[in-house]
C-alpha cells in the first residue's frame, strides 16, 4: 500500500471531427500537462507476478489551435478567424495491472500491462477567438463540456518502471502509455452543450 503522484499529458486521438466551417489545415491539437495523485496498493502473485492497483484523482488538460479561414477583406487580404481552447478534464481513475519484475536486487526493473477505468467528474473549456488582424478578440469564455463528455472511459495501459527499495518500502519510477478503447465524445452527446 503506498501513495501515488505523478505528471501526465495528454492529447486527444481525434478520428472524425464535425464542423460547420472550413476547418484550415494548420489547426492542431497540442500537449497539455497535469497532475495525479492518489493510492496505490501491489499484490504478489509469485517472485515475478504482482497485480498492481490504484485509486487517482487525475487531470488531463490539452489545447487546441483552430483556425478558419473566413474569405477575403476589401482590399483582397485574406480574414482568419483563429479559435484558441484549453480543455481541462477531472477524472476518478481506477488503474489495474499485472506487473512483471525482471531482477530482484536493489533496482526492480518492471513491465506492466492492463486495463484503465475511469469516471469524468468535470470538464471545462476556457476558450478565446480573434476574427482577424483588425477585429479586437472576443473575450475569453469558458463552457462546460460535460454533458457531451462519455462519463465513463475505459483505456488500454503499458508501463515500465524500476521499484527502488528503500528503508522497508520502495520509490518507484514509472512511464505509463494509455490508450483509449471508448470514445469520450459519441452521437448521443455531441450537441447536448448548447451554449
Amino acid at each position: 500500500v503506498g501513495a501515488k503522484l505523478g505528471v501526465s499529458a495528454s492529447q486527444p486521438n481525434v478520428i472524425n471531427s464535425v464542423s460547420s466551417v472550413e476547418v484550415g489545415a494548420d489547426s492542431e491539437y497540442k500537449y497539455g500537462i497535469a497532475m495525479h495523485f492518489g493510492g496505490a496498493v501491489d499484490v504478489p502473485l509469485n517472485d515475478r507476478m504482482t497485480l498492481h492497483g490504484e485509486l487517482l484523482y487525475y487531470t488531463k488538460k490539452f489545447e487546441l489551435d483552430l483556425k478558419v479561414d473566413r474569405g477575403f477583406d476589401v482590399n483582397g487580404a485574406p480574414i482568419t478567424q483563429e479559435f484558441q481552447g484549453f480543455e481541462t478534464q477531472n477524472w476518478l481513475s481506477l488503474p489495474l495491472s499485472f506487473e512483471y519484475t525482471f531482477v530482484e536486487k536493489k533496482y526492480n526493473p518492471y513491465v506492466a500491462g492492463g486495463v484503465s477505468i475511469d469516471y469524468l467528474l468535470n470538464a471545462k473549456l476556457r476558450s478565446e477567438r480573434t476574427r482577424g488582424t483588425s477585429d479586437a478578440p472576443i473575450p475569453e469564455t469558458s463552457f462546460d463540456f460535460k454533458p457531451i463528455r462519455q462519463n465513463i472511459n475505459l483505456s488500454a495501459l503499458l508501463a515500465a518502471g524500476v521499484k527502488l527499495k528503500i528503508s522497508g518500502g520502495y520509490f518507484i519510477a514509472e512511464v505509463r502509455y494509455l490508450y483509449g478503447l471508448t470514445k469520450l465524445n459519441g452521437d448521443e452527446t455531441a450537441f447536448e452543450n448548447q451554449q
